[in-house]
């Protein structure tokens, strides 16, 4: 009786793992279309406004390099909406991990291009473009 006991627990608990599996992945699949879209804006954004600040062609590339990576987070998310089984839950939680590290890295290539540009427009501009810090300096002289 108690080894029946036993052998009900571990199947509970390796369909438990499976279903809380299944569920951190469709959590993390379910914000990609807006999170990839705001990347997208916001890199667009970074664009426009460093391109004409930042003397280096390189610019251009970080944007390319972060329109990538945000289009295959989308072409993931796609091919998991439409064919979920093609892959197994691990795998696909992975290849979305993998995929953000690649948009970290993306994000942060955009800082020695700054730094080397020593622009002090841009600097200001990352301060007051920041709306915690924009709503401080209005407390400030508000008061």
């Amino acid at each position: 009786m108690n080894k029946k006991r036993a052998n009900l627990r571990e199947a509970d608990n390796g369909q438990d793992t499976h279903t809380v599996a299944r569920e951190q992945t469709r959590i993390l699949y379910m914000q990609a279309p807006v999170s990839n879209i705001a990347v997208i804006v916001i890199a667009t954004l970074f664009y426009g406004i460093l391109s004409s600040r930042v003397e280096s062609s390189l610019i251009g590339y970080w944007a390319v390099a972060l329109y990538l990576t945000a289009l295959f987070r989308l072409l993931l998310w796609y091919r998991r909406y439409k064919t979920p089984e093609w892959l197994s839950n691990s795998a696909w939680m992975n290849l979305y991990i993998f995929a953000c590290a690649l948009i970290g890295i993306s994000w942060s290539m955009i800082y020695p291009l700054i730094y080397i540009a020593s622009n002090f427009s841009i600097t200001q501009c990352r301060w007051h473009c920041c709306p915690v810090n924009s709503l401080s300096l209005l407390g400030r002289g508000l008061g």
